[in-house]
């Protein structure tokens, strides 16, 4: 219970006073201890959650939202199973909605890339609601997501915190155009290494998710294992002790010389 409480300050605050009591005359030796790696950044209380939405319009826009593999997004989604696969990008959005997005250089060149629709960037994205023509304009919004409890069909619920995390931008806008010139993105242009190898791995990469990528060679080496097993395996030959000048011996029932 006690390092429960440490994760979760309201939860703490809610326990009897005797119980705090108590704590608060043993902490010194540290008896109790939360573990967890980053245990206190979001808590049992939910998580902050950029959603990223685009329109084709500028004038009456209709916002449509971008999906990605990992993090939470759509309420219906149901959290996946991601280990050991590192899902880099969905990991830094969680960062980000930790922290403003001045301190996220990186975060506005992904939007950039998002306004240009470039493929390399459109393939870590599951759902891209703009697949020929690119947005004009795109916003994002900082949200609070909650699990849900029965008898909700959703996994999640969550409620809108800031509705502009990160200014309604376009390629038009001269602020967000200077930005990133001031950060020197727009001169990353380094191609990518090209090789035969890594041609193949990408092309593979292309037609299934990371986790699956992940497990992908695990799974090859266990099957290998298997058939090895299967098929080198020297079938048992029933065998028969015969006594000799020498004492006994095996003598395999299939040799009728002996």
């Amino acid at each position: 219970m006690v390092p429960f409480t440490v994760i979760e300050r309201k939860t703490g605050n809610a326990l009897p006073h005797e119980l705090q009591s108590w704590y608060n005359k043993f902490q010194n030796y540290h008896i109790f201890n939360a573990y967890g790696l980053f245990r206190s950044m979001t808590g049992v209380d939910g998580r902050p959650e950029l959603i990223i939405e685009g329109a084709i319009s500028t004038k009456n826009p209709k916002w449509k939202e971008y999906e990605f593999f990992y993090k939470p997004g759509s309420l219906s989604a149901a959290p996946p199973f991601v280990a050991p696969h590192q899902p880099r990008l969905d990991w830094q959005m969680w960062f980000a909605a930790l922290s403003h997005y001045q301190h996220e250089p990186w975060f506005a060149f992904f939007l950039y890339r998002l306004l240009t629709n470039q493929p390399e960037v459109l393939r870590l994205i599951q759902i891209n609601p703009f697949p020929t023509t690119p947005p004009k304009q795109i916003r994002v919004l900082l949200y609070h997501y909650n699990f849900t409890t029965p008898p909700s069909k959703d996994y999640w619920n969550r409620e809108l915190i800031n509705n502009e995390w990160f200014p309604t931008i376009s390629l038009e806008s001269q602020w967000f155009m200077s930005y990133i010139e001031q950060q020197n993105m727009l001169q990353i242009t380094k191609p990518l290494p090209s090789s035969i190898l890594l041609d193949v791995i990408r092309s593979i990469s292309n037609f299934m998710n990371g986790t699956m990528f992940t497990w992908l060679p695990v799974i090859i080496a266990l099957v290998l294992v298997i058939l090895r097993k299967i098929l080198c395996t020297k079938p048992h030959i029933p065998v028969l002790m015969k006594k000799d000048n020498d004492g006994y011996r095996p003598v395999p029932l299939k040799d009728k010389n002996n």
